[in-house]
């Protein structure tokens, strides 16, 4: 179709945090360099270069094209688009974002230690469904992404908490 411009707003999401992404790379580049320098198993350092490839390259990727009214939910392996689901639409209706309050005790011998910490979880609502679009811990990236999405989408944002 000529002159008409497609509308696509991706939210892309790495599947594993970065502390442990960088602990797999520091630790596959320690091991690698002590095998191909001490041992004969260098070939190991191939099967720990694709751990830490999958590791970075690992993604949700959810993407709204506003022409098509299509949602396509999808986990992005060595960027290749795995378990995607499609869904049609006939009407956005906005942005829920939702906060969970999270306590927890741990118990050892010589003392308790108790954790408290918000999740924070976006929804996109649809016709009579929904689809989360994504959880954290910290709330001014969370917040930065959901008004992106919003603002790229035209929808409201309807806050919880």
């Amino acid at each position: 179709m000529k002159g008409v411009k497609h509308q696509k707003s991706t939210l892309e999401e790495s599947y594993f945090s970065d502390t442990l992404k960088w602990t797999i790379i520091l630790v596959s580049v320690m091991v690698s360099s002590f095998l191909i320098v001490k041992t004969s198993y260098a070939w190991v350092s191939i099967f720990l270069i694709l751990i830490s490839l999958i590791s970075f390259s690992t993604k949700y990727l959810l993407e709204v094209d506003t022409i098509e009214k299509l949602i396509s939910d999808s986990l992005q392996v060595v960027w290749i688009n795995t378990n995607t689901r499609k869904f049609v639409y006939h009407e956005l209706k906005g942005i829920r974002l939702d906060k969970h309050h999270h306590a927890y005790t741990a118990n050892s011998r010589a003392r308790t230690a108790q954790t408290e910490f918000n999740e924070y979880i976006g929804t996109l609502e649809y016709d009579r469904s929904s689809i989360e679009l994504m959880r954290s811990l910290n709330y001014e990236t969370f917040a930065e992404a959901m008004k992106r999405m919003a603002a790229e989408l035209q929808i409201p944002i309807h806050r919880t908490f």
